[in-house]
């Protein structure tokens, strides 16, 4: 496999690949765990039937086992993402959140080009009931962050799952500086493209876990 090996290069090696278990330290934290396993089997099973409807292929979700057990862990009030696609991560988040009972989530992203129902497909698996707390944005990144960022004055949680080239990364990251916070939580996918994940996290000597998802 590529990837693994890249990842292995990228990291140092296996033993640098993080363990669910670095996550868990107490019994609520196991009860959560319990809680998005169950949650992440029922969305594959839903997931399939959504998925076959569709005229075209889009992009799959992040790790949104890891996202929903965040999410219900440090209990957000903030949470930005960027890429949502059929919407695996942002339904993570939003069930979180309802059984939080509190956070909002602002998600950006852009239609397909010259897909059909594009714009009304992003988001597909997000039911109506949990778009109470959801704030879509549909014109781009460089766009979106303008228009978010004038609604919030901070970020808790951050899922980076868009432009995946060391520029988008770059600008992306730069652009939402102001509003990281000292224990803001960073997910960040396919960091086996490049060098981005890594320098970043040696620059500012941020604890990191790496997971396969």
């Amino acid at each position: 496999n590529k990837k693994k090996k890249r990842l292995k290069s990228l990291r140092g090696g296996e033993k640098n690949i993080s363990d669910f278990k670095d996550l868990i330290q107490n019994e609520d934290d196991i009860r959560i765990f319990k809680e998005s396993k169950k949650f992440y089997n029922n969305l594959k099973n839903i997931s399939r039937e959504k998925i076959k409807s569709l005229s075209y292929k889009m992009g799959g979700g992040g790790n949104y086992l890891l996202l929903y057990f965040l999410i219900r862990k440090y209990k957000p009030k903030i949470i930005l993402e960027t890429g949502v696609a059929l919407g695996f991560s942002s339904k993570a988040i939003l069930e979180a959140i309802e059984v939080n009972k509190e956070g909002k989530l602002f998600s950006s992203d852009y239609p397909y080009l010259n897909a059909k129902n594009g714009k009304q497909n992003i988001g597909l698996l997000v039911d109506k009931h949990l778009r109470q707390n959801w704030m879509l944005f549909l014109d781009g990144d460089s766009k979106n962050i303008k228009n978010i960022k004038q609604l919030i004055t901070s970020i808790d949680l951050f899922h980076y799952d868009s432009d995946k080239s060391v520029l988008g990364r770059q600008f992306t990251i730069l652009s939402l500086k102001e509003l990281l916070h000292a224990n803001s939580i960073i997910v960040m996918d396919d960091i086996q493209d490049n060098l981005f994940f890594k320098n970043f996290t040696e620059k500012y000597c941020c604890q990191f876990y790496v997971f396969e998802f």
